[in-house]
């Protein structure tokens, strides 16, 4: 960006971290699904600024807390490949109760993607 040096880039990346980090704490060992706006801000700030697509697993207890966020794939601008034996298998290793699976789309959104978001 015309008028950004080193330094303040610099800065905007810690911002944009510690801004990730502080979402994220603000989610584990709580209720997931009890709040749909804390959810989705929390799945916004750890993908909002990937350049490539992720597959994104969020795993939860009985109780719907937090057990882990898991990256499982990362692929390409526009495709991840998905390995339901995968997320199965992990989901097993962690005596997971749910999983919220997740995944963005980095490049400008398709219909598909905005009815995807309406549909919820």
């Amino acid at each position: 960006v015309k008028g950004i040096g080193p330094t303040v880039a610099i800065d905007l990346k810690v911002i944009a971290a510690t801004a990730q980090r502080m979402a994220r704490g603000e989610v584990r060992g709580r209720e997931v699904l009890s709040n749909w706006t804390q959810l989705l801000d929390y799945c916004r700030s750890a993908m909002a600024f990937e350049s490539r697509e992720q597959f994104r697993i969020l795993f939860l207890d009985k109780k719907n807390g937090l057990i882990a966020d898991e990256v499982q794939q990362t692929g390409t601008v526009d495709h991840t490949p998905v390995y339901p034996r995968e997320v199965v298998k992990r989901a097993l290793e962690l005596s997971a109760s749910a999983v919220i699976l997740v995944h963005n789309h980095p490049t400008t959104p398709s219909m598909v993607t905005l009815d995807h978001a309406e549909y919820r």
